[in-house]
C-alpha cells in the first residue's frame, strides 16, 4: 500500500515540476496598445506577460508560450542560453529587469520590460533587409574602402 502512495506522490510531484517550467504566462490582449514596445513597425503580435524569473536563474529547461521546450545550454551570472534542435533563447537580467531574444523555426520573439514586474512577449516580422541589400543603403558590400589596401 505504501508503494502505491509513494508512486502516486512521485507522479504528482513530477507533473507539478514539469508544468512549473513555463517561463511566461500571457495576459489578455486588451492592453496591447498601451505599451510603446507593441507599436513598432516590426511587431506582428504583442502580449503582456508574467515572467517566472526563477526559471531563468535556476531552471534546467523552459517552456515557451507556444509549448516549445528549450533546455539549458549555458548559464552565467546574469545570462542564460536555452536551446533545442530548432530553437534558441538568450536571456539577460540585472536584478528583476530582464530582456531576451528567442528564435524558433524561423520565427523571432523579444522579451522586453514595460515597467515594474511588467514584461512584453513580442513576435517580430522576419521580412528584414540586410544593410547591403536595403534600397537606400550607402554601405559597400564587403569591407569599407578605408580598410582596403
Amino acid at each position: 500500500m505504501m508503494t502505491m502512495w509513494t508512486g502516486a506522490l512521485f507522479i504528482g510531484l513530477a507533473a507539478c515540476f514539469v508544468s512549473g517550467q513555463s517561463l511566461l504566462t500571457l495576459m489578455p490582449k486588451d492592453e496591447r496598445n498601451t505599451y510603446k514596445g507593441c507599436l513598432g513597425k516590426s511587431v506582428v503580435s504583442c502580449d503582456r506577460a508574467d515572467l517566472d524569473i526563477d526559471i531563468l536563474k535556476t531552471g534546467d529547461s523552459i517552456k515557451l508560450p507556444d509549448e516549445t521546450t528549450l533546455t539549458l545550454n549555458r548559464r552565467g551570472e546574469n545570462v542564460a542560453v536555452f536551446k533545442n534542435a530548432e530553437a534558441e533563447g538568450i536571456f539577460t537580467w540585472n536584478g528583476e529587469h530582464v530582456a531576451g531574444n528567442v528564435h524558433v523555426r524561423g520565427e523571432s520573439w523579444v522579451l522586453e520590460g514595460c515597467g515594474d514586474q511588467c514584461f512584453l512577449w513580442i513576435k517580430q516580422t522576419n521580412a528584414w533587409l540586410d544593410e547591403g541589400s536595403a534600397p537606400d543603403s550607402k554601405l559597400e558590400v564587403g569591407f569599407p574602402s578605408i580598410l582596403r589596401t
